[in-house]
């Protein structure tokens, strides 16, 4: 998806009730910021499994307060530009997994709020990460009460303030590797 080609496209839309997004393997600066924001009746999974990067603000706040989604597929996503997911499935509050095994790197402030108040998210698989960029995880995971497994790979670098409340709320944390 080009620069701003679902900019707010369907925000607050609630007749929208799923997307097969499968095919997609990139999103570019703005491409889907706030796309579905809001869009209370999309239920199930979200498949993004041939995404492989996501530009500058690229995916920022795309499926916020979707409370019906319930496992997200990242699978082959290996790089997050400036603020690409900030924010994305913040407030989902039915989302259980999300699998975003083949991440290397991300930029600043990229994964930012990400899953903020998933209180349902059980387990994340991070395990390819290497690189954490300024603000990168920050709060990315705050307030998400039902998390118990964190696999974090084999990070080697982390900037500036990289993991700040990455974890702030997550009482049931048990393995965080």
């Amino acid at each position: 998806i080009g620069r701003y080609g679902l900019y707010y496209k369907f925000y607050k839309n609630t007749n929208i009730t799923s997307i097969d997004l499968s095919s997609l393997q990139s999103v570019d600066f703005y491409g889907m910021y706030c796309a579905f924001y809001g869009s209370t009746n999309i239920t199930g999974n979200i498949d993004l499994s041939s995404l492989q990067s996501v530009g500058g603000y690229g995916l920022n706040c795309a499926f916020r307060e979707c409370t019906k989604i319930v496992d997200v597929n990242l699978s082959s996503l290996q790089t997050v530009g400036v603020q690409g997911l900030y924010g994305a499935f913040t407030s989902c509050g039915g989302l259980t997994n999300i699998d975003l095994s083949s991440l290397q790197s991300v930029g600043d402030n990229g994964l930012a709020r990400s899953f903020e108040g998933c209180i349902n998210l059980v387990d994340v698989n991070l395990s390819s990460l290497t690189e954490i960029h300024r603000y990168g995880f920050a709060s990315c995971f705050c307030g998400c009460g039902g998390l118990t497994n964190v696999n974090l790979g084999s990070v080697r670098s982390v900037g500036a303030g990289g993991m700040n409340g990455m974890f702030v709320g997550c009482f049931n944390a048990t393995s965080i590797n």
